[in-house]
């Protein structure tokens, strides 16, 4: 069958419909129609119809779809397009953060964090999760009786460190501290600009 270049006031009635409405790319216009795509280009643009991004679809209508549920670094993530606090690019939210939301009643704040009781990423169970209002609240529970486990490179600079930090200020006879030399020459000559090794 040959494909028409023309069209009646009907189709221009569906494409706008199949546009603005269903939201169907142009070179599905066309085939519906019977029109080359170029017709329907033209057509668009003259009735200033916003139209659709050409490639592959967003969501439900991406050929790789596979329900909008992915896991990534042991976590599982759920699309949900309209949700104010997306965690993964292109709106996706933590699924334990959106059972939490459900369970509450409420969108939980970017600084809210859920925590997995028995440790576990995959399991999302609500007996498994705990919120906690800040991350400093969580790592406080989550670090509670745990000892670190120190390398000897990290204790030397942690020994190194204290030791730069009680060399600025030297206690005087009288009790009271000044800042030492090096360092209160150091200071000045940053807010003049001078080399301090000069």
């Amino acid at each position: 069958m040959k494909k028409r270049h023309y069209l009646t006031e009907e189709d221009r009635c569906k494409i706008r419909q199949m546009i603005e409405v269903d939201h169907l790319q142009q070179w599905k216009v066309a085939k519906v129609i019977g029109v080359h795509l170029g017709t329907i280009e033209k057509t668009c643009k003259h009735m200033n119809l916003k139209t659709q991004r050409t490639g592959p679809r967003n969501g439900p209508g991406h050929p790789k779809w596979r329900g909008g549920r992915t896991k990534s670094k042991g976590y599982w993530h759920v699309y949900v397009p309209d949700h104010p606090y997306p965690n993964r690019g292109a709106h996706y939210v933590l699924e334990h953060r959106l059972l939490m939301e459900q369970k509450l009643g409420r969108y939980l704040l970017p600084s809210e964090v859920v925590h997995h009781i028995d440790g576990n990423r995959e399991n999302n169970s609500l007996e498994n999760l705990i919120v906690f209002q800040t991350n400093a609240q969580h790592l406080k529970e989550e670090l509670l009786g745990r000892v670190p486990n120190w390398t000897d490179d990290g204790l030397e600079r942690m020994k190194k460190g204290r030791e730069q930090r009680a060399n600025l200020y030297r206690m005087q006879p009288d009790g009271s501290q000044r800042q030492t030399r090096k360092y209160h020459r150091k200071k000045q000559s940053h807010s003049i600009g001078v080399n301090p090794l000069s």
